[in-house]
């Protein structure tokens, strides 16, 4: 399965919720939270658990 293939079966499998976030959020939280994610992955999903 190319990468392309893979892309389209997840934003299938997650539907419109990826935009209607996004524009909820705004696009400066966004960033912020795709930057973080990709600077530290996983090691702050405590911080996501204890704010909700």
């Amino acid at each position: 399965m190319s990468v392309a293939e893979r892309f389209r079966a997840f934003t299938g499998s997650i539907g419109p919720t990826w935009l209607a976030g996004a524009i909820a959020a705004g696009p400066a939280t966004m960033a912020s939270l795709i930057t973080g994610g990709a600077d530290f992955g996983y090691t702050l999903l405590w911080v996501a658990l204890l704010s909700a």
